[in-house]
């Protein structure tokens, strides 16, 4: 298949971004693929008439469409006029999307719009035509994604249903959600999440089957907004079949802090030039000035972009401040010097990326425009991983999810179509190569002790459904049993990460129950975008239990890592503690267990009850024992308490 080509857009009237009504519109039956990238969006499709991969134009006639949002007194600004409205409304221009959700404190950021924790997560209060609203992180985003529907259906002028989106692979299950929850806000239903490195080797043509040639081994050096990531990319030639078999991101590399090594050499520049006696009257005229600074950064940007493919690169700020029109030639050496620290922490997560897969390495593919940079390039190519880089390919990520959304859209046509005979005949796998998702870190339950009962392991494919056995691990008096969702690759539920689900009660009846004596089984189904949704039923009956939300604090938990390699990271750091604590809650459990059993047998012996509850009320105030002491308490109950 023929790779990603921009095309113009239809000619249009600025303010004439909208779309007819449904009944004026044919539906679009192909799927459009989005890229959610850092700061911008990217919009596209895959044309079977022409062969290839069209990326569609706004109607600024740009490609890429800022993920920025401008609420102001009379109405809501998205992409480039949100971007011109941001040094006047500040407050009220929303950016950084994607960061806040990949974890928003992940690195210091300070905003100039109010963000606020709640129960129900990270949510964002504006000015919107002159009254104060909180708007949840699921409606930022779709606020966003509407904006690029609406992009593709006024191109194409039908209604657009379907759509394969980019997320980062370091997503979890949770923030996954939250995208899929924003494109349902739309009426977009989400045929599939790509992570970025898969959509990039798709587009890079990883994916086509040679059956003569052997497997593949991609590394993905993705330079982004805010962040670059790392990945390895594994490709199966004879069956077509991606997968990621490792990934890892940096915060101290990315297009906006290349940018700033620029700014902050400008400004050094403009105040020897011109401050020489004045830090106060700098400040005030410069640095203080949303207007210059904004400029400075744009000007940055330009030059950066120019230096990729010349030598010099000359700045021209007419009335930049105080009326003074400032000039400056930037070369290339100087760049090389100015993000020289940058581009060293890029190349150390390379080699941490690579460790142990250099030999293997075939191909490295090189995403996001600041991979152009000379010195990025050279500085990779120097690794010898191999030698030579693939030639970078405009929007690879879009272009790579426009395939795959093609792809996916014929094969779901082909089983409506043909659902009869399918069903009869079995799926004709190699109609379409599918690339099968996967799970990027386990999900469990918080289980007796404390320890983490993995329900759906890391690496495990998706769709995925399982089947888990639940007892209460504590004596009930109101019938519900507590559900507590973890994730991530620790033993104790308490050093993972909560999903970002609410606890749910699963009503289990009204009586009292003690210590397990109910039983549950819990239905767990991951969706192929990563939907999480649970089903309950009574393991005697088979009947289906009602799971209630609660509001119940969770206390427990470390909180949002920034990334799942973060919690590969963790693991692997406290591997050898955690044995040590893993002891001590299995013998923790296996006290607890005999006390409640030998408790229940002398029921009724007050002095055999007596001491179990005294027992038990050690077991609680003890929880962080070792293996000793629990053996030790184990042996002095087991001397007491009656045969």
């Amino acid at each position: 298949m023929a790779k990603g080509k921009k095309v113009a857009p239809k000619n249009q009237k600025q303010d004439a971004q909208t779309t007819q009504s449904t009944d004026e519109v044919k539906v679009f039956h192909n799927a459009i693929a989005i890229d959610f990238g850092d700061d911008s969006c990217t919009v596209g499709y895959f044309s079977h008439k022409e062969g290839k991969v069209i990326i569609i134009q706004n109607e600024d006639g740009d490609f890429q469409t800022p993920s920025v949002l401008s609420f102001t007194q009379e109405e809501l600004f998205v992409g480039k006029p949100a971007v011109h409205n941001e040094a006047r409304n500040a407050k009220n221009t929303v950016y950084n999307i994607k960061s806040l959700l990949a974890g928003g404190g992940a690195h210091d950021t300070a905003y100039p719009f109010q963000i606020e924790q709640t129960e129900e997560g990270v949510s964002v209060q504006v000015q919107y035509k002159g009254e104060s609203r909180t708007y949840q992180l699921y409606e930022l985003v779709s606020l966003v994604l509407a904006k690029m529907k609406s992009i593709a259906e006024f191109y194409l002028s039908k209604k657009v249903t379907r759509a394969v989106i980019t997320v980062p692979k370091y997503f979890d299950e949770a923030q996954r959600a939250v995208v899929i929850k924003a494109s349902e806000n739309i009426d977009l239903e989400v045929i599939q999440l790509l992570d970025d490195p898969i959509a990039a080797a798709i587009c890079y043509g990883l994916d086509e089957v040679t059956k003569d040639a052997g497997d593949v081994t991609a590394l993905v050096v993705d330079v982004g907004r805010h962040t670059s990531r790392t990945a390895i990319v594994k490709s199966h030639n004879t069956t077509g079949c991606l997968a990621v078999v490792s990934n890892n991101l940096t915060w101290e590399c990315g297009g906006d802090i290349l940018d700033d090594c620029i700014v902050q050499f400008l400004l050094t520049d403009i105040e020897s030039r011109y401050f020489s006696d004045s830090n106060e009257r700098f400040r005030e005229s410069v640095t203080n000035s949303l207007r210059v600074m904004a400029r400075l950064r744009l000007e940055s940007e330009r030059c950066k972009l120019i230096l990729s493919q010349s030598n010099t690169a000359s700045i021209e700020l007419d009335s930049l401040f105080d009326g003074v029109d400032y000039s400056y030639t930037l070369n290339r050496a100087r760049l090389d010097n100015l993000i020289a620290e940058p581009v060293k922490a890029l190349l150390d997560l390379v080699k941490r990326t690579i460790a142990g897969e250099k030999s293997k390495i075939d191909r490295i593919l090189l995403v996001g425009a600041s991979a152009a940079i000379p010195q990025i390039q050279e500085s990779i190519k120097a690794l010898n991983i191999p030698n030579n880089c693939d030639k970078l390919i405009d929007e690879p990520i879009m272009s790579g999810a426009a395939i795959q959304a093609y792809l996916l859209r014929t094969r779901i046509d082909h089983r409506i179509e043909h659902k009869s005979q399918l069903e009869n005949v079995g799926d004709d796998v190699s109609l379409v190569d599918e690339r099968v998702p996967v799970t990027s870190t386990s999900i469990g339950l918080q289980a007796n002790g404390g320890l983490t009962a993995v329900i759906v392991p890391k690496g495990t494919s998706l769709p995925h459904t399982a089947t888990h056995l639940v007892s209460n691990a504590t004596p009930n008096k109101d019938g519900k049993l507590l559900i507590k969702v973890v994730q991530g690759e620790r033993p104790f539920a308490k050093d993972n990460n909560l999903v970002n689900f609410p606890q749910y009660a699963i009503l289990c009846g009204n009586e009292a129950q003690d210590r397990g004596q109910q039983h549950v089984e819990l239905i767990v189904n991951v969706s192929a975008e990563g939907k999480l949704s649970f089903k309950a039923v009574d393991s005697e009956t088979k009947q289906p239990l009602k799971l209630a939300p609660t509001s119940e604090p969770y206390t427990n938990g470390v909180g949002a890592y920034p990334s799942v390699q973060d919690i590969l990271d963790d693991a692997e750091k406290n591997v050898d503690s955690d044995k040590v604590r893993v002891s001590g809650a299995e013998a923790r459990s296996k006290l607890e267990t005999y006390v409640y059993r030998m408790r229940a047998k002398n029921i009724d012996d007050e002095s055999a009850r007596k001491l179990s509850d005294d027992t038990i009320k050690w077991i609680q105030e003890n929880e962080e024992g070792t293996h000793q002491d629990y053996l030790m308490k184990l042996r002095e109950y087991h001397g007491a308490i009656p045969k």
